[in-house]
């Protein structure tokens, strides 16, 4: 029983070093991204780009790092998208107003539907893009302030007939 036991240890101890390379193997190169934004680097957008960037790098352990070029430093503000296109930059943030054309489903939230704040044309954005369907909201048209949200033309159709 002994001499079992004393052969398994020594198979164990000899296969260790095996299954220690066996494992993934860690890149060698440090993959380097660029961000290009329109926004100059003192705007909350490109702040928060910064601490975007920061943050990869830190959950990458290094491995991920994307250099930020803030006010139209890298492509101009309505040259974006077509950077990020072209290969001029890997990452953009850009404004659909600038891009005309190109994204007619989502121009619908760029008409002037008379957001009451930036905050409720974000939100409206977001959520129109999230859920694949247009969202609608019912607007006092002098004082801006939301009525109803509706969630169907059936809905909307009931409230505009009060």
């Amino acid at each position: 029983m002994k001499k079992l036991l004393y052969m398994v240890l020594v198979i164990t101890l000899l296969t260790f070093p095996f299954f220690g390379s066996c494992g993934e193997e860690e890149p060698t190169e440090v993959i380097e991204l660029t961000y290009s934004n329109f926004f100059p680097p003192s705007h909350l957008h490109s702040v928060l780009v910064d601490q975007f960037c920061q943050e990869i790098e830190e959950r990458t352990d290094g491995w991920v790092k994307i250099t930020h070029y803030p006010g139209g430093s890298l492509t101009p503000a309505a040259g974006v998208y077509d950077g990020v296109v072209e290969g001029i930059s890997d990452i953009g943030m850009s404004v659909l107003a600038y891009n005309m054309g190109r994204f007619p489903t989502t121009e619908l939230v760029d008409l002037p539907h008379g957001y009451p704040s930036g905050w409720v044309a974000s939100k409206v954005a977001n959520d129109y893009y999230i859920l694949g369907i247009p969202v609608m909201i019912l607007l006092n048209a002098k004082t801006k302030e939301i009525i109803a949200l509706p969630e169907s033309a059936e809905q909307l159709d009931k409230l505009i007939s009060l």
